[in-house]
């Protein structure tokens, strides 16, 4: 008996050491693809963080995804926007019909983990489970475990970035072991999502900066020509920023400029869309799952009010300082209604940038003085 007891714990103590083993692994593989996240775009990272997960141990993690939110216009909010869904970005061992598709946030253990910011974990999926079912997929899922990944650092706010879910086929798959495999997972995509999105940050206003926007524009054009989701973009120009600099000196119109990216960011989706100020009083929004309908409304009826509002705010902490009426120029437009009035994805932003500096010189003709 104390002979068995001895080769057991020994036996366990080695398979303890080569899990060990297995995490440090996992642990040195992952950080050499976050050392070069700076090259990559988000979507690339999540395509081989999912895969490395997947070849680790494919007949434990027999499907592995990343899955971060996204607009669905075909499910409306109450003020008429398209509700946020979570969209399969990157996956290894899912049928290739699913790239792209939509899982709801307030169903399936996928939307239980990014609405609560808690792992959830189904070991005996039956049934009367919460696992949502796909209804082309036939994968006859038993075990499921779906793990929020947050952005956290003391240069912004803790929120869910995306959530990594794995499936197996398997009862009773995901051991606490494979558990710890999963959270060293995690946690080496949290360090290095928000190291990503520090670096991604323009120092003045805090909103992505200009290479960020370049990486990103390339892959949401992508993303929209391939699945025929809408894609909205807004180019914004700081009116008068020289004059404010000139008059009021330039720290006043650093905050001028800190000020109009605070309004940017309380009008937009934090989870959906991106801003960038890609020059020195030039600022844009990717509004991906926008359709060309609902620009005008977002501009006029939130954006360029939280913007005067963030303004308003500024000229009372200064006491005495009063900013014009009309801050900002805009122009903006809608991927595929440019191309349906005979552009191209290529001439898209030249189109929306031409827009915004006919109301720029429009500012200017009626602010000369006569």
């Amino acid at each position: 008996m104390d002979m068995r007891r001895a080769v057991h714990g020994l036996a366990e103590a080695l398979r303890e050491e080569r899990e060990k083993g297995r995490i440090a692994h996992l642990r040195d593989n992952l950080g050499n693809i976050l050392f070069q996240s700076s090259l990559l775009t988000e979507e690339q990272i999540s395509d081989r963080i999912v895969h490395r997960l997947h070849d680790e141990s494919p007949a434990l993690f027999q499907r592995v995804a990343i899955l971060k939110p996204y607009r669905d216009q075909a499910l409306k909010s109450h003020d008429g926007r398209a509700c946020v869904v979570l969209s399969l970005e990157a996956q290894a061992g899912y049928p290739g019909s699913m790239n792209g598709y939509f899982f709801p946030v307030d169903r399936g253990l996928t939307g239980r983990a990014y609405s609560t910011e808690r792992p959830v974990l189904d070991n005996d999926i039956g049934a009367a489970s919460d696992y949502f079912h796909h209804p082309d997929d036939l994968f006859p899922v038993r075990s499921e475990a779906a793990f929020p990944i947050m952005l956290d650092g003391s240069a912004m706010e803790r929120r869910p970035f995306a959530v990594l879910n794995v499936e197996s086929s398997r009862p009773r798959a995901f051991s606490s072991r494979a558990c710890s495999l999963l959270e060293c997972a995690v946690d080496k995509l949290s360090v290095g999502y928000t190291h990503l999105e520090i670096e991604s940050r323009d120092f003045l206003t805090r909103l992505y900066n200009r290479n960020r926007f370049t990486k990103d524009y390339a892959a949401f054009l992508e993303r929209s020509l391939s699945s025929g989701s809408p894609l909205g973009m807004i180019l914004l120009d700081v009116n008068d920023l020289k004059e404010v600099n000139d008059r009021w000196t330039h720290p006043v119109g650093d905050s001028y400029l800190r000020a109009v990216a605070s309004g940017i960011n309380a009008a937009v989706e934090r989870h959906v869309d991106r801003a960038y100020r890609i020059g020195g009083d030039e600022f844009v929004l990717l509004l991906p799952g926008t359709p060309s309908e609902m620009l005008p409304p977002f501009v006029g009826g939130k954006l360029l009010p939280c913007i005067k509002t963030a303004l308003r705010q500024e000229e009372m902490r200064t006491l005495g300082i009063r900013f014009q009426n009309d801050p900002v120029s805009t122009g903006f437009g809608e991927l595929h209604a440019h191309i349906a009035s005979g552009g191209d994805s290529g001439s898209f932003f030249k189109h929306v940038d031409m827009q915004m500096y006919a109301e720029k010189k429009a500012f200017h003709s009626s602010n000369r003085p006569s």
